[in-house]
């Protein structure tokens, strides 16, 4: 018996090798002379994903890689923002305004693509929350910040001052300090603060550090697999790091750019040396979204008017 999943409305066995051919569907009121009968490239692929997103709710795919193929459906979302999205904005960004041969031009696909990436990051984040849960009931278990207490709580605290502490670099976000760079996949931590001796309002990134792994795992006398994403740990430790300082709200974020390039020369020194100087390939990236990894707390200036989820992304044309 093949794997059926459900896709667009339409039961599809994923075993199609072993599959009879699908019968044709009509669509009716399709011009087989005009524009609509071709299928955009961008929707295309967003279609894809949506497939390799119905893996992960379907619930014949063991467990773990039902969570795989969520991941997955997310880091190619993740490409499609750097390689495809980027080059729409870049040609709106030239002016050209032209439509492609399915009749759309580069902004009216941004605005299909802009409806059906949030609805499919809705979905995976009402995905991702079924598999928590189904997780759980096999000993699997992603802890919150509030699920911390007791002996785990002392555990982990040992583990941010002796394995996190020292790799930390908070920056300040103010006239004095601009908003720094952050690099392409960058995970940050953005904070508002307040003194609480004079009530001075501050407002700081916390960079999220790649050099360790992003889950800590706990022990577990019941033998349970137990994980702490590391920005919860960070969350719980946050007044360790800002002493004196009163925690009005926060949120975590990532960054995607684009993928242009452009090459730049080295300088020459001298002629000499110039003639074995190759010239230097330099990603110059436009920073053009932001991933909404949790949903602002309050009193967090949120990043986008109505953030829908605790997952959103924001894209700058």
């Amino acid at each position: 018996m093949g794997r059926v999943a459900e896709v667009e409305g339409i039961r599809v066995d994923a075993d199609f090798l072993n599959e009879n051919e699908p019968r044709g569907r009509a669509v009716p009121g399709l011009d087989i002379t005009g524009p609509g009968r071709f299928i955009n490239r961008e929707l295309s692929w967003l279609a894809f994903n949506w497939r390799v997103m119905s893996e992960a709710e379907n619930p014949a795919v063991p467990l773990l890689e039902r969570v795989r193929f969520l991941s997955i459906s997310a880091s190619n979302l993740d490409e499609f923002y750097s390689v495809r999205v980027a080059g729409l904005r870049g040609l709106i960004r030239e002016g050209v305004h032209a439509p492609s041969a399915d009749g759309l031009s580069p902004a009216d696909q941004l605005d299909q693509i802009d409806a059906d990436a949030r609805a499919l990051m809705m979905r995976q984040q009402e995905c991702w929350a079924v598999l928590l849960g189904l997780m759980a009931d096999e000993g699997i278990v992603i802890l919150g910040p509030d699920d911390l207490k007791g002996a785990d709580k002392a555990v982990m605290e040992t583990h941010f001052f002796e394995q996190v502490f020292p790799i930390l670099s908070p920056l300040a976000v103010d006239p004095a300090h601009p908003f720094p760079f952050i690099a392409n996949g960058g995970f940050a931590m953005g904070l508002q603060l307040r003194r609480q001796i004079d009530d001075t309002a501050l407002e700081a990134l916390l960079p999220v550090p790649a050099q360790v792994p992003r889950f800590v795992r706990l022990p577990d006398a019941k033998g349970r697999i137990r994980f702490l994403p590391l920005e919860a740990l960070l969350e719980i430790f946050l007044g360790k790091l800002f002493p004196g300082y009163a925690m009005l709200g926060h949120c975590a974020f990532r960054v995607l750019r684009d993928s242009a390039k452009t090459s730049v020369p080295q300088p020459k020194i001298t002629t000499a040396t110039s003639i074995f100087m190759p010239t230097r390939r330099v990603m110059l990236r436009r920073a053009s979204t932001a991933v909404i990894a949790s949903a602002p707390t309050a009193g967090a200036a949120r990043s986008t008017p109505s953030p829908q989820g605790p997952t959103c992304r924001m894209s700058r044309a």
